[in-house]
């Protein structure tokens, strides 16, 4: 026998998968990097630009730091060992533009009877300001670290770019505190003004600041083949 909240769970559940209604289960396929081919290119010219073939390959999900060391951006070596992390250019010296880039990839065909109605590309984590284009064409925008973003995909759509820039207020990672060395507790915690981030990227009594800030695409991406409205973000409350 089943306590009311888990009828009402079971019930949420058998709209989600269009149970009973004649309609098919959604199906549900990750966009990870290590399925399916990223590139990340940087917009500005002297940086390199975002024409036809040109970028690195991009890991995802992880951020914009994850790859350019993947790609042995500078030949700093292990970012663990030793002082090598204080060798990368922190955002505070090089700017925001150093760490904006788009991500881009080539989204696949529905696969294996996964034929539906509508798809949905759901973005699970983007830090900090994202623009969102299929083929070319602004579709999404969000701000914060951890706001999902839905994005309803036409059948024909198929080439994927997200725009990623960092926090507005990076912040200072050496302070006057510490005699302008590489210091923790946070720096001179402007990134404390950007909301919910992750204030640790700049520096805490445990670790040293994070060049990028942990700018951008971080947790997975996802696309939802699906008939029907998709149930999406469910709570549930128990009594």
């Amino acid at each position: 026998m089943a306590w009311p909240w888990q009828a009402r769970v079971l019930a949420l559940c058998s709209v989600a998968a269009g149970i009973g209604d004649g309609i098919d289960s959604p199906c549900m396929r990750d966009l990870t990097s290590s399925v399916q081919p990223w590139t990340m290119c940087w917009p500005l010219e002297k940086f390199g630009g975002c024409g036809a073939n040109v970028g690195i390959p991009a890991v995802v999900p992880g951020t914009v730091l994850v790859s350019m060391l993947g790609h042995n951006f500078s030949e700093v070596g292990d970012p663990y060992v030793s002082r090598n992390l204080w060798k990368i250019p922190d955002i505070h010296q090089v700017g925001r533009d150093f760490y904006t880039v788009r991500y881009r990839t080539t989204l696949p065909r529905p696969q294996g009877g996964c034929a539906r109605s509508n798809r949905t590309l759901l973005l699970r984590g983007i830090n900090y300001k994202a623009s969102v284009f299929l083929d070319g064409r602004q579709v999404a925008s969000t701000v914060g670290m951890f706001s999902r973003v839905h994005v309803p995909v036409p059948s024909d759509a198929a080439q994927l770019e997200v725009l990623i820039e960092p926090p507005f207020h990076p912040g200072v990672n050496t302070t006057k505190n510490c005699g302008w060395k590489y210091c923790g507790q946070g720096g001179d915690h402007s990134l404390a003004m950007d909301g919910p981030v992750e204030q640790f990227s700049l520096g805490w009594d445990w670790v040293q600041a994070t060049p990028d800030r942990n700018t951008g695409l971080w947790d997975r991406v996802q696309l939802i083949d699906h008939d029907g409205p998709l149930l999406k973000d469910v709570f549930v409350r128990t009594r």
